[in-house]
């Protein structure tokens, strides 16, 4: 009762300052108080309510977190099917992205749920690719539960000499290992995994920045280029105007020119004509000549 009201107001926090990147992590942890309060219905809704904050922030680790949860309910409820698209979807992401100790538990939860359909020969195939990868990194609490596993299908399939070895290989690992050194490997194994996770994380964010800081400088030169382009056009295209108004302007005062020189002409040659006519009748011209 006291972790959900801290988580709530944790909840609540986010939502006020709008950080919903955050919002999955309250969410999860409210939906686990509901699995061990045998809450199913509730713990579904809100591991649903984490996923989709999740997927949108692409939070994968979460993503994939949250379908191995929402596995285990589905497997709980004998929904096997979507147990195992769930499951498929947890692996696939995993795997992308290297989770190996996410992969191991995927397949280990895919062995449970071939075991629960009794479907034993996928179950064994399934909790042996989990054992080999609890073995590579060094998991014992797991590889104890793997052992035991695979134990009980060999038994079940008859397979009397492979489920005597597991069996020893089981007890061996009991006996290796206290309760104690059992929670101190694994919050070593997820504390170095948590830690590799947050190193990859941060890489991440970091290319994402590169790229992101490479496109805005080159939105900005394409938009420089056709800012010098457009410039470029604009003035060429003002020469262009201007040239053609100063031509324009050369071929009126041409035009009018010559109106008037024809117009001065025509007149001239009128007075001319006048003038001969007075001289062969031999009267007065000076005032014919002045004016001409």
């Amino acid at each position: 009762k006291e972790a959900m009201h801290y988580l709530q107001q944790s909840l609540s926090l986010y939502e006020q300052i709008k950080n919903e990147k955050k919002m999955a992590y309250p969410l999860s942890n409210m939906a686990k108080i509901f699995v061990s309060e045998k809450e199913i219905d509730s713990a579904e809704v809100y591991f649903k309510r984490a996923l989709k904050y999740a997927i949108t922030y692409h939070d994968h680790y979460e993503v994939a977190q949250n379908y191995k949860r929402l596995t285990s309910i589905a497997i709980q409820r004998k929904q096997f099917k979507q147990a195992l698209a769930y499951c498929d979807s947890a692996l696939a992401l995993s795997s992308k992205n290297n989770y190996q100790y996410l992969i191991g538990d995927m397949y280990d939860m895919k062995g449970k749920l071939f075991f629960e359909q009794k479907n034993y020969a996928q179950s064994r195939k399934a909790y042996e690719e989990g054992k080999a990868i609890y073995e590579q990194l060094g998991v014992k609490p797991s590889l104890v539960n793997s052992y035991k596993q695979l134990y009980k299908i060999d038994s079940l399939l008859g397979n009397f000499k492979s489920a005597f070895e597991n069996l020893k290989l089981y007890q061996l690992y009991i006996d290796s290992i206290s309760n104690t050194d059992k929670m101190v490997a694994l919050e070593q194994q997820k504390s170095k995994f948590e830690s590799e996770r947050l190193v990859n994380r941060q890489q991440k964010e970091r290319e994402q920045f590169v790229r992101n800081r490479n496109l805005l400088i080159g939105a900005l030169l394409v938009i420089l280029l056709f800012g010098i382009i457009f410039n470029y056009y604009n003035r060429e295209k003002q020469k262009i105007k201007n040239r053609l108004s100063i031509l324009e302007t050369k071929q009126r005062i041409s035009g009018d020119l010559h109106d008037e020189i024809g117009s001065a002409l025509s007149s001239l040659n009128l007075q001319t004509e006048v003038l001969k006519s007075r001289i062969r009748k031999q009267q007065d011209v000076r005032e014919q000549a002045e004016a001409i």
